[in-house]
Protein backbone atom coordinates (compact mmCIF):
# COMPACT_ATOMS: atom_id res chain seq x y z
CA UNK A 1 0.00 0.00 0.00
CA UNK A 2 1.40 3.42 -1.01
CA UNK A 3 0.20 6.84 0.08
CA UNK A 4 0.04 9.51 -2.65
CA UNK A 5 0.46 13.17 -1.63
CA UNK A 6 0.19 16.43 -3.55
CA UNK A 7 3.67 17.59 -4.69
CA UNK A 8 2.65 21.25 -4.29
CA UNK A 9 1.14 21.37 -0.79
CA UNK A 10 1.78 17.91 0.68
CA UNK A 11 -1.87 17.00 1.36
CA UNK A 12 -2.44 13.24 1.31
CA UNK A 13 -4.69 12.55 -1.68
CA UNK A 14 -5.31 8.79 -1.57
CA UNK A 15 -3.73 5.42 -0.95
CA UNK A 16 -3.23 2.82 -3.63
CA UNK A 17 -2.16 -0.78 -3.94
CA UNK A 18 -1.14 -2.17 -7.32
CA UNK A 19 -0.71 -0.26 -10.59
CA UNK A 20 -2.68 2.82 -11.63
CA UNK A 21 -2.63 6.05 -13.62
CA UNK A 22 -4.55 8.98 -12.18
CA UNK A 23 -5.47 12.60 -12.85
CA UNK A 24 -6.86 14.39 -9.80
CA UNK A 25 -7.34 17.94 -8.51
CA UNK A 26 -5.99 18.61 -5.03
CA UNK A 27 -8.77 19.75 -2.73
CA UNK A 28 -6.44 22.05 -0.76
CA UNK A 29 -4.40 23.95 -3.39
CA UNK A 30 -6.55 23.25 -6.50
CA UNK A 31 -3.56 22.07 -8.57
CA UNK A 32 -4.14 19.43 -11.21
CA UNK A 33 -2.04 16.39 -10.29
CA UNK A 34 -1.05 13.55 -12.64
CA UNK A 35 0.41 10.32 -11.35
CA UNK A 36 1.57 6.88 -12.40
CA UNK A 37 1.99 4.24 -9.72
CA UNK A 38 3.40 0.78 -10.39
CA UNK A 39 4.91 -1.92 -8.21
CA UNK A 40 8.33 -0.24 -7.99
CA UNK A 41 7.99 3.47 -8.85
CA UNK A 42 5.59 6.27 -8.04
CA UNK A 43 5.72 9.34 -10.33
CA UNK A 44 3.53 12.24 -9.18
CA UNK A 45 3.71 15.71 -10.74
CA UNK A 46 1.68 18.82 -11.49
CA UNK A 47 -0.24 18.76 -14.77
CA UNK A 48 1.06 21.35 -17.26
CA UNK A 49 -0.76 20.07 -20.36
CA UNK A 50 -2.87 22.60 -22.21
CA UNK A 51 -0.79 25.58 -21.05
CA UNK A 52 1.19 27.75 -23.45
CA UNK A 53 4.96 27.79 -22.77
CA UNK A 54 4.97 31.58 -22.24
CA UNK A 55 1.72 31.68 -20.31
CA UNK A 56 1.85 33.22 -16.86
CA UNK A 57 1.14 30.62 -14.20
CA UNK A 58 -1.23 31.84 -11.52
CA UNK A 59 0.13 31.13 -8.08
CA UNK A 60 -0.68 31.96 -4.52
CA UNK A 61 2.95 33.01 -4.01
CA UNK A 62 4.55 35.92 -5.81
CA UNK A 63 8.24 36.19 -6.58
CA UNK A 64 8.01 39.82 -7.70
CA UNK A 65 9.78 41.56 -4.81
CA UNK A 66 9.19 45.11 -6.12
CA UNK A 67 5.42 44.53 -6.19
CA UNK A 68 5.60 43.07 -2.68
CA UNK A 69 7.46 46.17 -1.39
CA UNK A 70 4.87 48.50 -2.98
CA UNK A 71 2.06 46.46 -1.45
CA UNK A 72 3.63 46.69 2.03
CA UNK A 73 4.14 50.46 1.69
CA UNK A 74 0.44 51.00 0.97
CA UNK A 75 -0.61 49.04 4.06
Amino acid sequence: MKYVSCPACGKQLFKVSGNCSVEITCSRCRKEIVGVVDEIYMRIFENCRGKNPGQEVSSRCSTDMEALRKQKRTM
